[in-house]
């Protein structure tokens, strides 16, 4: 039986949620123009997302584990909290992990307003499931690359890969919902520092 978690818990990315971000973003070592026509670095960093993150100060080439640190960063100062401080629900470790990729593709406002986020805050976890089917457009047309990722997402949160056992779980007790952790003192990253590093302690 999936363990959920109190909406108060600190949740991470486990490794099916990093492999499935990693997978669908492709590593990409030079600045290119994504669809969106938004200049993109390493697994999906876009220009100026981050202090120090642009063509100028960070031209490229870079490497994997350079890729990872600033995915990373990305996701523990925005695309975590984006999650924990809008879902008011129990959820599974995959469930977290497969909304997290999600709010990183379509970005935080997108999420906040979607139905999916509605149903799941009402309670219906299969409902919210078939919502992820629906974002598979960009620019009016549906991308084969986008079925794919929200057909992995979708499996995520519906628990079909094992669940991966993870220690990093801060309990937050006696707070009826989180303060963004992008409020709080973030490491500054350093672009040959392991990504395991950059997770809060």
């Amino acid at each position: 039986m999936p363990h959920f978690f109190d909406p108060n818990d600190i949740l991470d990315v486990n490794e099916a949620g990093l492999d499935l971000i990693k997978q669908a973003e492709a590593f990409r070592p030079t600045w290119y123009l994504c669809p969106a026509r938004v200049w993109t670095i390493g697994y999906g960093t876009t220009e100026d997302s981050m202090p120090g993150v642009n063509r100028r100060q960070m031209p490229g080439p870079i490497s994997r584990p350079q890729a990872e640190s600033l995915l990373m960063r990305a996701l523990v100062a925005y695309y975590e909290p984006a999650v924990e401080t809008r879902v008011h629900v129990p959820l599974t470790r995959n469930q977290f992990s497969a909304l997290v990729s999600f709010v990183y593709n379509v970005g935080a406002q997108k999420f906040a307003s979607s139905t999916l986020l509605r149903k799941l805050n009402e309670g219906d976890y299969d409902g919210a499931a078939a919502e992820f089917d629906r974002w598979v457009f960009a620019g009016g047309e549906r991308l084969r690359g986008l079925v794919t990722r929200r057909q992995a997402e979708r499996a995520l949160f519906l628990e079909r890969p094992p669940e991966v056992v993870e220690e990093r779980i801060r309990v937050v007790e006696g707070l009826e919902r989180l303060e963004p952790r992008s409020t709080q003192t973030l490491p500054t990253v350093d672009l040959d520092v392991p990504p395991e590093d950059l997770r809060p302690s």
